[in-house]
């Protein structure tokens, strides 16, 4: 319950901006020097193949400038839209 809640907090926060994509495959960068990404299966394309994990600020600047990109044409959203209404919130607290 207390991770839940200091999750709720931080998405529900003014200091918090969330925006919903759809995206080829997911990717994460650490203090622009690591970069992870996964590749997906080419023949079931919604089925996770394998990541890659590297070291490299070339790779990790590319990444971020592409996050950059997504981030701009992102539809706006709220924590209600992500995890549906608030009722569904307090039925997810309920139940842990």
């Amino acid at each position: 319950k207390e991770t839940y809640d200091f999750c709720v907090a931080v998405l529900n926060s003014d200091k918090v901006q969330l925006r919903n994509k759809s995206l080829p495959f997911s990717f994460i960068v650490v203090d622009g020097t690591f970069a992870g990404f996964e590749i997906m299966n080419p023949l079931s394309p919604n089925e996770f193949l394998f990541a890659v994990d590297v070291k490299d600020e070339k790779i990790s600047q590319k990444l971020i400038a592409y996050f950059n990109e997504l981030w701009k044409t992102a539809e706006e959203t709220g924590l209600k839209q992500l995890v549906g209404t608030k009722s569904t919130l307090f039925d997810a607290q309920s139940n842990l």
